[in-house]
């Protein structure tokens, strides 16, 4: 298990900041500690974690537009909760990589964002969908499906 700089032994980091932690090591990101949290960023990803009121923020730069997002995780600790905004002309992508996985939270999540499909939503609008958690293992699966680590910008 991940130590916190700094910190002794005897205290272990929450379950979401291991999540972040291990998805930039997996992502090669560089981390930049600061008081609150930390981030990092590698290519179109970047990551900040915020440690006093546990929540993770994932987003994705839409290549053809370094100004726009192409898609944002939020997760949030205390309102066991995940927050996914993605542009609607990138949605059929984000479904298509949820079809492997067995994992039953992503395929809710994917079941959130198929309504969606089929609506007259110009592409470079944002969708934006909240779903509660039901456990840290099955939002490091949806991160996992939704920004592989072996991608390449």
């Amino acid at each position: 298990m991940w130590e916190r700089p700094g910190r002794s032994l005897n205290c272990k980091m929450a379950p979401l900041e291991l999540i972040a932690r291990t998805f930039a090591t997996e992502h090669c990101m560089p981390i930049r500690e600061s008081n609150g949290g930390f981030s990092g960023q590698q290519g179109l990803l970047s990551l900040t974690y915020f440690g006093r009121n546990p929540h993770l923020l994932i987003k994705k730069t839409f290549p053809a537009r370094s100004e726009m997002k192409e898609s944002t995780v939020f997760v949030s600790d205390r309102k066991q909760s995940l927050k996914m905004r993605v542009l609607y002309g990138c949605l059929q992508d984000y479904i298509a990589v949820l079809d492997h996985s067995n994992n039953i939270f992503c395929h809710y999540v994917q079941d959130a964002l198929l309504h969606y499909l089929g609506e007259d939503i110009e592409p470079e609008k944002l969708i934006s969908e909240e779903v509660a958690m039901t456990d840290y293992v099955s939002v490091a699966l949806l991160l996992d499906y939704i920004y592989p680590a072996n991608y390449i910008d």
